[in-house]
């Protein structure tokens, strides 16, 4: 998932096309603009962490690579809209974070489709992990998007933010 300031959604799609089509080879990639403002949302079969380095490095020689986009976040995993799948497959996850790391959970819940502190208090109490919301080793990424929700458990290296 991609996203950008408001109107220039589809350039930043484009961009991001022809980048995992033509720079990472992905004969599978697909993008696609979402129903919310400055939303993109982008398939690739390629490994995800090597897909984020190596847009990051291309960042690194270019800041315009992508264009001028805001924050990239892959996300692992996605579900409908259901509670109980989003729970399930969120604390799965989170299984993965291991016993000397710290974590937290960050709802972006667009459309407001859930009690965002319920679903949180109800995710966490299956996660036998310390919390810390400061600085956490590993951060629960719960989208709510149009039609599903996407989930990702990551750590600052994986989330892209436009370079400066």
């Amino acid at each position: 998932m991609i996203t950008c300031p408001r109107g220039i959604e589809d350039k930043i799609a484009s961009n991001l096309y022809f980048i995992l089509k033509s720079d990472l080879l992905d004969s599978l990639a697909d993008c696609e603009i979402s129903s919310y403002p400055g939303i993109i949302y982008a398939y690739t079969s390629k490994i995800l962490p090597e897909v984020i380095s190596f847009i990051r490095t291309k960042l690194a020689s270019n800041k315009w690579y992508l264009g001028n986009f805001s924050k990239l976040i892959p996300l692992h995993k996605t579900t409908s809209l259901n509670e109980d799948e989003i729970i399930q497959a969120a604390w799965k996850l989170g299984s993965e974070i291991n016993q000397d790391e710290k974590f937290k959970i960050q709802i972006n819940n667009r459309g407001k489709k859930f009690n965002t502190l319920l679903l949180i208090n109800k995710i966490a109490s299956k996660i036998n992990r310390r919390v810390d919301l400061e600085k956490p080793d590993k951060i629960l990424v719960i989208e709510v998007l149009d039609n599903f929700c996407g989930i990702s458990l990551l750590d600052d290296s994986l989330i892209i933010k436009k370079p400066v």
